[in-house]
C-alpha cells in the first residue's frame, strides 16, 4: 500500500462521522460487542498481514521495537510524539501491542499497524487527553508519521502493556517470542503519583480511595515486571523532561538506537509547555488521603523522589 493509500486508510478510520457513530447508543453497543471485536481483528490481520508483505524490505531496516510500560497519564504520549518526530522512528500510541502478539500476529503485522498508528495521530495533529483538556503533541517541521527509512518503531500505550505484562507472565514471554532477533527497548515514565490519581478520577469518575488502589495495584504489577526486562528499560521521570527536555531526549534517543539532531531536539523542546493546567490542580486531596499516599509510595523505589513531595 502507498503512503497516500496508507493516510486515506487513517483518516477514514478516525473521521468525524466514524465517530459520531461510535457516541451513538447503537454504534456504542456495536463497538463493545464480542461480534465487532473479533470482526475487527480478523480485519486486522488481513490488512496488516498486506501492507507488511509490501513493506518486508522496510521494515527490515528497523533494529529495536519500544514498549513503554507504567501508570496511564505519567507522560508516555509525550515521549512517543517526541521520539515518533524522529527521522528515523515511528512510534504510534495506543495501538496495545500485547493485545495483537496474544492474538498470533506476526512482528511484521504488527510493524504495519504501529506504522498506520503513526500516520493516522499525525494526521489528527497528534492530539491527546481527549476526555481531559485536549491539547496536540505535534512537533513542527520534523517527520512524526513520516519516518522514510525507520531503524525504531513501537507503541506508547503503558497503563494497559503493564497491566496486561503484570497480570499474565506468560504475555511477557509471547511478546518477547513475537519480536525475537528484534531487540526489546522499555520505556517507564514515571511522575509524581497525585498526577496519575487524578487523571483517574476525572476521566472515569473514580473515587479517591479507588484511585489510590488502582495505582498502587500498577506499582505491584512494576514491581514484579521490571526486574525481568533487566537492562532493556529506561526511566525517564516527567519532571525532568519538563525541565531539560533536550538533555533527557539525547539520553532516550541514544538507549534506543537514534542520534538526535539540533534541530530535532529544539523542535521537541516547544511541547513542553509550563503554562497548562495539570490534572493534580484539579482535584482536592485530604490531609489524611495525602499521607496514605506518601506512606505507600515509600514501598517503591522509582517513587523515592516523590515521598516528601507529594502534594506539594
Amino acid at each position: 500500500m502507498s503512503g497516500g493509500a496508507a493516510r486515506w486508510r487513517a483518516a477514514a478510520a478516525d473521521s468525524a462521522a466514524w465517530r459520531k457513530i461510535g457516541r451513538t447508543t447503537v454504534g456504542a453497543r456495536l463497538f463493545r460487542s464480542t461480534a465487532y471485536a473479533s470482526a475487527d481483528l480478523v480485519r486486522r490481520r488481513v490488512t496488516a498481514g498486506i501492507e507488511a508483505a509490501r513493506r518486508r524490505q522496510r521494515y527490515s531496516t528497523v533494529e529495536a521495537f519500544l514498549v513503554f510500560i507504567g501508570h496511564t497519564k505519567s507522560g508516555g504520549s509525550l515521549v512517543g510524539a517526541m521520539l515518533d518526530a524522529h527521522a528515523r522512528a515511528l512510534v504510534s500510541d495506543e495501538i496495545d501491542v500485547v493485545r495483537y502478539t496474544e492474538a498470533g500476529f506476526r512482528r511484521g503485522q504488527i510493524l504495519a499497524l504501529v506504522e498506520r498508528g503513526s500516520i493516522r495521530e499525525s494526521m489528527k495533529g497528534r492530539v491527546t487527553a481527549r476526555r481531559l483538556e485536549s491539547y496536540s503533541l505535534a512537533v513542527d517541521g520534523q517527520y512524526q508519521g513520516a519516518s522514510h527509512a525507520p531503524l525504531v518503531m513501537g507503541d506508547s500505550r503503558a497503563g494497559p502493556t503493564t497491566r496486561a505484562l503484570g497480570d499474565d507472565p506468560g504475555k511477557l514471554a509471547r511478546l518477547r517470542a513475537t519480536f525475537e532477533g528484534l531487540p526489546l527497548r522499555f520505556i517507564h515514565v514515571v511522575r509524581d503519583p497525585i498526577g496519575p490519581m487524578s487523571a483517574m478520577m476525572i476521566r472515569s469518575g473514580r473515587t479517591a480511595e479507588n484511585a489510590i488502589e488502582d495505582y498502587f495495584a500498577q506499582c505491584d504489577r512494576l514491581m514484579w515486571l521490571v526486574p525481568q526486562l533487566g537492562e532493556s528499560v529506561f526511566r525517564v521521570h516527567y519532571e525532568d523532561l519538563v525541565a531539560d527536555p533536550r538533555g533527557l531526549l539525547t539520553g532516550i534517543c541514544r538507549f534506543v538506537g537514534l542520534e538526535p539532531t539540533v534541530d530535532y531536539l529544539n523542535a521537541c523542546g516547544t511541547l513542553i509547555d509550563g503554562d497548562r493546567v495539570s490534572e493534580a490542580a484539579q482535584i482536592s486531596w485530604s490531609p489524611a488521603q495525602i499521607d496514605e499516599i506518601r506512606r505507600r509510595s515509600t514501598a517503591y523505589p522509582f517513587l523515592s523522589r516523590y515521598v516528601d513531595e507529594v502534594g506539594r
